[in-house]
């Protein structure tokens, strides 16, 4: 029989988390795969920096990471750029990137900011306390206490010749650094929080918004003090901005008994005297986003439509019926510049006459970095305009988008990974690029890929409508070949809430077994897309599957705590037991021998069992995981169940005493997927930072 290397979707699509049609519009050209995803070996350390962990049956220590992560920002530096990845910073020139420093690997986008004099990077994981300086001459990553318990809202840059390179921002209060040396804490007095966006007045101060009431928090590296501002009676400060020049504040002073009945009013002051200068009211709660304040101009995106107003409030133009609702207002020249929440960007002179610019992928943040702005879309496509808006460059180049699933061939020879903006990299055993390409001219999620036999099949799950995904289904050959395709006809199915892809090898290659976004399973010819047969929906979406060893059976587990077993030659329905609440996430085959039966499971709380998978017997717990799990592989001798849970951590426990046997850590990304190579000598984990990791058993 040959090896089945059963390919585990973990980067989940929350039901809830998507509830309206995203439209992708595509990038500008295909990620060099030699710069996005090439091999790196890990550094050396104590067991918990290398994921090195040793037992009387198992050794693994963290060998190569691949990739460079992300982008997330950019900022510019003369002709070049810093760009600042899930992983590291890098520069970049026109024809090369150069990894200055390394860090720490996060799911989550890190705060990030330049000093003024271009000199340092300084960072911050938005969820722990303390900020790491990286110096962009010699590489140097300096971690610091702030000297606040709290993690970090905004990084402030004031004025160059201020005497603070940075403010980091709290809940609790602001620390103003003094260079690398230490930092200067104050807290807000009598228990308050800071509640909203700050803003730099005047390149030496900070103003920030304060809890239940119309008060905001006025500090500098010398001093700070609490002042009240001349609100409506009742009025509360969400988020604050000042102009360029320091001559004015503006708040969102908000009123209403609740968030849902909340109503904004941008007022704008004297930033001297905190007089009132104007009062704008709107009908709806305005994130901090989609206004801004200029010396001459207030700019107010209120759902469809955009305002232009003079400081004293005085009204110059406006557009209504925007095709989308805006993200984000910068200015660029003479010209304000939006981003839309599908990531269109658009330039506007002040008579609200709109110039398209570029369609980017989904990116929602401008950062004004010298004479340009810089958006960074969800996949790390960076785009860069000005110094006119006609002026528009994108670099691509650390666009990994967030790895969603690895397979390894038969042979142990190529490592494929895919990732949620569609692409498909293949790497050698060495983890060197060999070849990528992507699924669509548009970003499209890809959430598994598996062999069939020599054969490469990827499972795309994007979202369509609210009822219906993209399912296709694509067979490979070759560079980009698609040899043959099943599902994709995206119609609306009743209850389609989520959808995972999945893809399983039988008959020795010869024939596939897919999910369908209908609730359904299709055995599929890999070499022309004809089906052989096909499951019937009961309306319960499909959570895994799995086929034993023995090729005979098909086990599918679904949303509603209920597992079907069906004949793997001619889709007959066998019987059918209860899972636990919640179902199992995830199910795959132990394999030991052709005639086992044994599926290890993960339930929705994290326990890992054993089941028959003919009766849903439960022969076995092995653990109980602290944290969720997000992806599971077995051993091909049947030995090891790896699980990662959580965050990036790996379990690995003998699958025949529930012995835990290891502990593993990759970069501290999300691990979505992991596969054992053929030989059982080595596990790869895909990340969710766009990096692939390796761990090699000794």
């Amino acid at each position: 029989m040959t090896l089945r290397r059963r390919a585990v979707l973990a980067r989940r699509v929350a039901a809830t988390a998507v509830a309206s049609v995203l439209v992708l519009v595509g990038c500008s050209g295909e990620p060099d795969p030699g710069d996005r995803l090439a091999a790196t070996p890990a550094s050396s350390g104590d067991d918990t920096a290398t994921g090195a962990a040793e037992t009387a049956d198992a050794t693994f220590r963290l060998d190569t990471v691949a990739g460079t992560g992300r982008a997330t920002a950019s900022f510019a530096d003369g002709a070049d750029r810093i760009i600042v990845t899930t992983t590291g910073v890098f520069r970049a020139t026109a024809d090369a990137t150069e990894r200055l420093a390394e860090l720490p690997a996060s799911s989550r986008d890190q705060l990030v900011e330049q000093t003024a004099d271009g000199a340092h990077v300084v960072a911050a994981d938005p969820t722990v306390p303390g900020v790491r300086w990286v110096d962009l001459a010699d590489g140097t990553v300096t971690a610091a206490d702030i000297g606040i318990d709290a993690a970090v809202l905004e990084l402030l840059r004031p004025a160059a010749d201020a005497p603070s390179p940075i403010v980091a921002v709290t809940p609790l209060g602001m620390s103003w650094a003094d260079g690398l040396g230490g930092w200067t804490p104050m807290t807000v007095p009598d228990g308050r929080t800071i509640v909203g966006r700050s803003a730099v007045l005047d390149g030496r101060r900070v103003v920030a918004p304060l809890d239940d009431g119309p008060d905001v928090w006025i500090a500098s590296s010398v001093g700070a003090e609490v002042v009240p501002l001349p609100l409506d009676p009742g009025a509360r400060i969400a988020d604050v901005a000042a102009s360029d020049d320091g001559s004015l504040i503006a708040v969102t002073a908000w009123s209403g008994d609740d968030a849902f009945e909340r109503r904004d009013t941008v007022v704008v002051l004297d930033a001297a005297t905190l007089t009132v200068v104007a009062q704008l009211p709107f009908t709806r709660p305005l994130e901090p986003t989609q206004w801004a304040l200029f010396d001459d101009l207030v700019v107010v995106a209120a759902g469809t439509e955009l305002s232009f107003w003079r400081p004293d409030g005085t009204p110059i133009a406006s557009s209504s019926d925007l095709d989308e609702e805006i993200a984000d207002i910068d200015r660029l020249g003479d010209d304000v510049i939006t981003v839309g929440i599908g990531g269109q960007v658009t330039a506007w002179g002040t008579d609200a006459t709109p110039r398209p610019v570029v369609d980017t992928d989904r990116a929602q943040r401008i950062r004004r970095s010298a004479d340009r702005l810089d958006l960074v879309d969800p996949f790390g496509q960076v785009v860069s305009v000005g110094p006119t808006p006609a002026d528009v460059s994108t670099d691509t180049r650390f666009a990994t988008g967030a790895l969603t699933s690895v397979a390894v061939d038969a042979s142990g020879d190529r490592v494929v990974t895919t990732s949620d903006n569609g692409q498909i990299v293949v790497l050698d055993r060495d983890l060197e690029i060999m070849t990528s390409w992507a699924v669509a001219d548009t970003p499209t999620e890809v959430g598994v890929a598996a062999y069939v036999g020599n054969t490469l099949a990827t499972g795309v799950q994007a979202r369509l409508t609210s009822l219906a995904f993209d399912d296709t289904v694509t067979f490979w050959e070759g560079e980009g070949a698609s040899v043959a395709r099943a599902g994709g006809d995206g119609d609306d199915v009743a209850g389609c809430s989520f959808y995972y892809a999945r893809v399983e090898e039988v008959a020795d290659g010869t024939a596939a077994l897919v999910t369908s976004h209908d609730f359904t399973v299709q055995r599929v010819d890999p070499a022309t897309g004809e089906i052989a047969w096909t499951t019937p929906s009961d309306g319960a979406p499909l959570l895994d599957m799995t086929v034993t060893p023995d090729d005979r059976y098909l086990v599918v587990a679904d949303d509603v705590a209920r597992v079907q077993v069906w004949n793997v030659e001619d889709g007959t329905y066998l019987t059918a037991y209860d899972a636990p609440v919640g179902g199992y996430r995830q199910l795959v085959a132990r394999g030991r021998t052709p005639d086992d039966n044994e599926l290890l499971t993960v339930d929705l709380v994290g326990n890992l069992a054993v089941i028959d998978a003919l009766t849903g017997e439960q022969l076995r717990v092995l653990a109980t995981t602290e944290f969720r799990p997000t992806a599971i592989a077995v051993s091909h001798d049947g030995a090891l169940v790896a699980v990662a849970h959580g965050n990036d951590r790996v379990g690995i426990w003998s699958a025949d005493t529930g012995a835990p046997l290891a502990e593993l850590t990759g970069t501290g990304a999300t691990i979505t997927d992991l596969a054992f190579t053929p030989d059982d000598g080595a596990l790869l984990g895909s990340e969710d930072a766009g990096t692939l990791v390796r761990w090699v058993r000794a």
